[in-house]
């Protein structure tokens, strides 16, 4: 747009912060009516995936974002960096909540120690090369919107830290499903990757 006779950029620093807080309202609204309607029963505080280390990570990237949009403006309006983050970021919203519909009931947020009636081994669509589309969804989706908001440091820890919560906690719930599925889930465990980049169980 020009004004006053030179030009200035459609990407700013005000459009950038407010399509981040755009995703996180599309998430969480996602998250809580996807398990509404297919597990009304099991709907909780916690179905709106708030947690105490979310909220100080999120936190951690607008004190980043406020601070380097202060001190270094121009860094964060790169196109290239944004759509490249913003792409990502609904490629990745689309993959968790493609995989959690297809689920059904069989997607919780919790991590269930007995076989429920109706729940089956979901081994097709999203699930058919991923066991955990619902993972490697929120992983990339998290993760991009750091690229979008041109985040340097919280991008690193990001991508630390929700590595190492999946590299945790996979193994740990996939013992269970092993308990639940059997040679059923042990024959998909071998067709198929985690989801998750150097997590293998």
């Amino acid at each position: 747009a020009e004004y006053m006779g030179r030009m200035e950029p459609s990407l700013t620093v005000g459009v950038v912060a407010i399509t981040f807080a755009v995703l996180l309202v599309i998430y969480h609204v996602g998250e809580f009516g996807i398990q509404w309607y297919y597990n009304r029963r099991e709907v909780n505080w916690r179905t709106w995936v708030i947690t105490v280390p979310y909220l100080v990570a999120m936190s951690v990237a607008w004190i980043e974002f406020g601070v380097e949009s202060y001190l270094y403006p121009d860094m964060k309006i790169v196109p290239a960096v944004f759509f490249t983050g913003l792409g990502l970021a609904i490629f990745g919203e689309v993959w968790r909540k493609g995989a959690m519909i297809q689920a059904g009931i069989a997607f919780t947020h919790d991590i269930k120690y007995h076989r429920r009636a109706g729940h089956n081994l979901v081994s097709t669509g999203f699930y058919k090369y991923v066991r955990h589309p619902g993972y490697f969804g929120w992983f990339v989706w998290a993760n991009s919107t750091q690229i979008m908001l041109a985040n340097p440091i919280s991008l690193l820890l990001f991508l630390m830290v929700s590595w190492y919560f999946f590299f945790d906690r996979i193994p740990y719930e996939e013992r269970q499903l092993e308990s639940m599925f059997g040679e059923e889930y042990r024959a998909y465990k071998r067709r198929t990757v985690s989801g998750i980049p150097f997590v293998h169980t």
